[in-house]
Parts: C-alpha cells; sequence; structure tokens
C-alpha cells in the first residue's frame, strides 16, 4: 500500500512495487535522496526532510512511471488525487470517499456522471470489436479486478493499435460504470475501455487552452495567428480589457470563455478548460485523437504548428515541445523607437527561453492541479514519448517600456512571477538574465534553434 512517512530528518515513501528514476519534491523543490529500504515486495525509498511539516505543504514522490501527491493535514501527509474525488482501495466493492472539501479559496472541478454501458455505446457510438474503421470507437471490455489508469497491463496492450478516449469501471455489485479519472490511484471492478483505431495520417482535433491578464494589446495579433493551428480556443481572461479583446479579435464562435469560480490565479487553473475542452469533444461526437496545447496571450508560432502535431502523430508520439524565443526591449531602442509597429517587426533582438511542454494528445488519466502554481504542464502525462520536431514560439512578454514596466511591478507584487526580478531594467544589452541576447534579421538559424534551456 501507498503512503508516505515522517520519520525523524527524513520522508519516506513507501511502496508494493519499485521504480527507476525517483525523485520527491516538497513545494516544488527537489528533496536529496537518502538511499532506500527496499526488500521485495515492499519498497521505501528516504529523502532528506529535516524540517517540521506544516499544514497544507505538498509533497509529490514521482518516477519514470507514475506520480504520487500527498498533503499534510493533522501532522501527517495524506496521499490524495488534486482536484478530483479520491478513489482508494480499501476494499472490494470499490469505495468513494466523498469529493474532498474545497480548501478556502480552491474549489475542486465537478466530477462526471457515473453511465451505463447502453448510455456510454450511445455517447461514442462504440461497437464491441477491435475491427472497426478508422476513428471508429471500440470497447475493449477487461476482467474484474484492480484497474489503474495507466499501469493497468490492458491500457498499453490497447495503445497498440487504438487511441483510448476514456476508461471506465463497473464497482462490483454495481449497474453503473464510474469514470476513471485518477492517474495514480487503482480502482476495483470491471473496466470498459473505449478506444478508436488508429489513423495517424488523419488530421487530429487540436485545441488550445489559454490563461491571460493584461495582454488586450496583443490579442489582435496573437489570436488570429493560433486561428491558423486550432480548431478551438478555450481561454479565461483575468481582466475585462483582455477578455473583450480576444473575442473581438477571435473567429465566431472560435474562441469559447470558460467560468471559473473566484479563487486565486494559478496555472492549475488550466484544469478547468481542459474539462470544458473534453466535454465539447465528447458532446459533438468528435472522434478524432485530442492534442491538448497551453498557449498563452503574448505568444506566436513562427513554425507550422499543426504540422509539427501531424509529424508528431506520425511518431506515435504523446507530448508536444516547443522552442520559445523571448524577443526583448534592447538598449538600442531606448529612445526614439515606433512603439507602435506591429509586433512581428517592433523588436530586433531576443534570446533563446526554455523549451516547453506545449502540448499532450489527451488522455482521460490527466489532470491539472488547481491549486498549483509554476507549472504550466499537467500531471498523469503516461505513457510518455515526445516529439523529435519543435515547433519556435515567439514570445512577447515586454511591448513597449511602459507596458513592461507595469507588467514587472505587477508580477513582483502579486508575487506571480518572481523571475521577474531579473528585469528590473526593462532594455536588455547582451543578456537576458543570464542568456545571450541575438539579433533577429526575421529567421531562426537552424544551428541555433536546440539552443533553448531545458
Amino acid at each position: 500500500m501507498s503512503r508516505f512517512e515522517k520519520r525523524g530528518r527524513y520522508v519516506v515513501f513507501h511502496d508494493d512495487r519499485g521504480g527507476a528514476n525517483v525523485t520527491m519534491h516538497a513545494d516544488g523543490k527537489p528533496l536529496p535522496p537518502a538511499g532506500g529500504e527496499h526488500a521485495p515486495p515492499h519498497f521505501a525509498w528516504l529523502f532528506e526532510h529535516p524540517h517540521e511539516l506544516h499544514f497544507g505543504q505538498r509533497f509529490c514522490f514521482k518516477t519514470d512511471d507514475r506520480e504520487i501527491i500527498g498533503r499534510v493535514a493533522q501532522g501527517d501527509i495524506r496521499i490524495e488525487d488534486p482536484g478530483f474525488d479520491y478513489l482508494a482501495e480499501l476494499s472490494a466493492p470499490l469505495s468513494l470517499r466523498p469529493p474532498r472539501e474545497a480548501q478556502g479559496d480552491h474549489p475542486a472541478p465537478a466530477r462526471a456522471a457515473a453511465a451505463s454501458l447502453e448510455a456510454i455505446r450511445a455517447r461514442y457510438g462504440a461497437v464491441e470489436s477491435g475491427q472497426g474503421r478508422p476513428y471508429e470507437t471500440v470497447l475493449l471490455p477487461g476482467e474484474s479486478g484492480p484497474v489503474h489508469a495507466v499501469l493497468s497491463a490492458m491500457l498499453p496492450a490497447a495503445r497498440g493499435a487504438h487511441e483510448i478516449v476514456d476508461v471506465f469501471v463497473q464497482p462490483a455489485g454495481t449497474a453503473s460504470f464510474e469514470p476513471l479519472r485518477s492517474g495514480h490511484l487503482p480502482m476495483h471492478g470491471r473496466p470498459i475501455i473505449v478506444a478508436r483505431r488508429r489513423d495517424l495520417a488523419a488530421a487530429p482535433r487540436i485545441v488550445g487552452i489559454m490563461l491571460a491578464k493584461d495582454e488586450a494589446d496583443a490579442a489582435p495579433e496573437v489570436i488570429p495567428a493560433l486561428a491558423q493551428w486550432l480548431d478551438r480556443l478555450y481561454f479565461f481572461a483575468g481582466d475585462p480589457a483582455t477578455h473583450a479583446a480576444i473575442l473581438a479579435a477571435a473567429p465566431a464562435g472560435w474562441a469559447i470563455p470558460v467560468a471559473i469560480p473566484p479563487q486565486p490565479h494559478t496555472d492549475g487553473l488550466r484544469q478547468y478548460l481542459l474539462e470544458a475542452a473534453r466535454a465539447d469533444a465528447a458532446n459533438e461526437r468528435d472522434l478524432r485523437p485530442m492534442w491538448v496545447m497551453s498557449v498563452q496571450g503574448d505568444e506566436i508560432y513562427h513554425d507550422s504548428l499543426r504540422e509539427h502535431i501531424m509529424w508528431a502523430q506520425a511518431e506515435r508520439a504523446t507530448i508536444q515541445i516547443c522552442q520559445v524565443a523571448t524577443f526583448v526591449l534592447h538598449e538600442s531602442q531606448r529612445s526614439g523607437w515606433d512603439w507602435t509597429r506591429p509586433l512581428a517587426q517592433r523588436f530586433s533582438h531576443y534570446a533563446w527561453d526554455f523549451g516547453e511542454h506545449a502540448g499532450f494528445l489527451d488522455f482521460p488519466w490527466i489532470w491539472y492541479d488547481p491549486a498549483e502554481h509554476m507549472r504550466a504542464h499537467p500531471h498523469g502525462m503516461y505513457p510518455a514519448a515526445w516529439a523529435k520536431a519543435r515547433p519556435v514560439r515567439r514570445h512577447y512578454p515586454f511591448r513597449t517600456p511602459e507596458q513592461a514596466t507595469a507588467r514587472i511591478e505587477d508580477r513582483l507584487r502579486s508575487g506571480w512571477q518572481p523571475h521577474y526580478e531579473n528585469y528590473r531594467d526593462v532594455f536588455m544589452r547582451d543578456q537576458a538574465a543570464g542568456r545571450p541576447v541575438k539579433r533577429f534579421f526575421g529567421w531562426f538559424p537552424e544551428a541555433e534553434r536546440a539552443e533553448g534551456i531545458w
């Protein structure tokens, strides 16, 4: 049984199976490993943590094939699946604990309702055999027993010829199927896997999810550029001007605003956008694989995003990386520069920034934690296969001297982006946050495209 333990100056994670590339984080910071106490079938990993536990503190145990989250409550580190019901393997039939109570200003997203087998067939137009036409959904039944969203032997086997759409589990003694939404904790019962046959040459559904704030000035250029590549955009804007600008710049019906319960602005709020995108795909009976791109209100793809997704799909990749080029206000532009030019003509210099997890092929066990910040990619992206080619994304966080100064002050005052301390002087010369500043001539040399920091 998986569990966390605080033991003196260590935090210990116990499990009934091993793992490779094991790490532990406390509130996002890595803990130094301190060995293990393995006596199969029991495994235990120790990590240095000489500090006292405090309420709400978060721990993340991670291996190549799983992530398990723990939160401190009443002096213990308790495993939980943030944002969803807690699925606990207590006994058969399945024991379901009620959804966790909203903590402070962090209400949990709604959970999908149970469904009958007939309702599942009707929803997906499913057939009972794996011999359907491309994109015809199939139901792959399994024997009763423990089902894990990723590690069950059935699911990787199903991936050989199909893309998994959804997984439902029928607990013993019940007539309905519970949707499986946990990437970490198992359920007991009879599984039904909803899958579709692969067609790697056919175009997938590509959607964008966007959290935007103070980007009304960029929307007239960013939004039409994204509309070239995305089938739909789901967004939440943190201010009315940005909200209105996105809708004004978007094709009719393409940009979908998503209401989010009042709570602190975090990267994890993308969960609400992801749920909206999934609901629309299901309601529209869209059988295509769905790629979800985390797009920004101040970034424009320099390369064809759809072309790169097609390459990724042909490689059977599940994660798309992008290379970020951040454009900067250069010392040579300090006076006499026309800041009303279009973004593509306004900047003369850039610096390579981080390579980012820009998007993923959606599976039902992927999720964001609405209470988590400074993490733009979701949990549960297993099994993971990274696309080989990386499109370049042009980033325009600083668009005029006045806007740049106001943005830096806002991000530092709110604690939203503390690394902006590196940009106190909005004009750069040879370095931007420690990275070389380069002259931009309208293209990115192939030899430089791998210079981003990972």
